[in-house]
């Protein structure tokens, strides 16, 4: 049995597996502007390589800043105590 080999985004931070065909995982996709996803994409598909890394670089500060706006996130044990005080339950 051969050894698949991972395809991650192209977004740096991200990690995410992407298909082979693509350059951004389906989270970064929805996530990006199209401003952003469609240049870095076709700086890829003509081989610009020096403006592919500057898009790159560019999806990341934005997937940041977009991270960063939605606030902190709460683990399930929170959500949980959350929902049970607004329902009245304790």
């Amino acid at each position: 049995m051969t050894a698949r080999r991972r395809h991650l985004c192209d977004t740096p931070g991200c990690g995410m597996d992407r298909k082979r065909w693509q350059r951004l995982c389906q989270r970064c996709f929805a996530a990006l502007p199209p401003y952003i996803r469609v240049p870095l994409i076709l700086a890829h598909k003509e081989r610009r390589t020096k403006d592919w890394r500057v898009w790159k670089r560019k999806a990341g500060e934005a997937l940041a800043a977009n991270i960063a706006q939605r606030g902190p996130s709460i683990d399930s044990r929170t959500a949980y105590e959350n929902t049970a005080r607004l329902l009245g339950e304790r």
